[in-house]
């Protein structure tokens, strides 16, 4: 037998082992893996459990002040809300950036984190997450809707607008797209556009809670006219 024939002899039976030691490899680097995007969704999950609940909270104590508190004492209890809420909000914004940080291309996470910044008022934040979370995934509708509220919020109406056409145009019957995009409209002094927006947002979701569209069509002028100030506006996607 020839030396080369010897070496080839020598070979062969370590083969199968090789394949089975990279077969074993690729298994540990899967589950790894599995278990990481596991971690990253946990820590997602508490975070959108925070962030509802701090909703939730606040929103029933707000009622509770509204009707049952003394005109007297509700400005301490406001603040104190006030600061609760913010705690809440604080918590969820931990598990989500720890949430990216195991998974640095979490859109999900990068748009809820962005929800909570722009709740606290961080709308430059906010504009940021939502940014990363489009360029993560180019088609999440909720991230363009909630980048669109975030910047009709700092005045940005043409740039909002554009990124409520985007969420429409992945979403046709994103009611609160259409409404937010009606509302941006109408601060544009575009009122007949706003008011086919509205009436869209009727269509698609005629239980549509939002005082705006309900009366757009009855009087948007009169309206606008008696309540001046900010908007009542929908919580952010997440």
């Amino acid at each position: 037998m020839s030396d080369e024939q010897n070496d080839n002899a020598a070979l062969t039976p370590s083969q199968p082992q090789s394949l089975a030691r990279r077969s074993a490899a690729l298994v540990r680097r899967g589950l790894a893996e599995a278990l990481t995007l596991q971690s990253s969704e946990a820590y997602y999950k508490s975070g959108r459990a925070k962030q509802e609940k701090t909703y939730a909270k606040s929103f029933r104590r707000m009622k509770t002040l509204q009707t049952l508190m003394p005109e007297l004492e509700r400005a301490g209890q406001e603040k104190t809300s006030a600061q609760s809420f913010i705690s809440g909000l604080d918590g969820a914004i931990v598990d989500y950036t720890i949430a990216i940080e195991i998974n640095p291309r979490y859109a999900k996470a990068y748009n809820s984190r962005g929800a909570a910044r722009f709740s606290k008022g961080d709308l430059d934040g906010a504009i940021a997450d939502f940014d990363k979370a489009i360029e993560i995934d180019p088609r999440f509708a909720k991230a363009y809707y909630n980048r669109g509220r975030a910047k009709q919020d700092k005045g940005d109406l043409d740039g909002a607008i554009a990124d409520f056409d985007k969420a429409i145009e992945i979403d046709p019957l994103y009611a609160k797209a259409y409404n937010s995009r009606g509302d941006a409209k109408e601060d544009k002094g575009d009122l007949d556009d706003a008011i086919v927006d509205f009436d869209k947002a009727i269509e698609i979701n005629p239980r549509l809670a939002h005082p705006r569209t309900k009366r757009a069509l009855k009087g948007l002028l009169r309206y606008r006219l008696q309540h001046g100030g900010r908007r009542p506006t929908f919580p952010l996607d997440h």
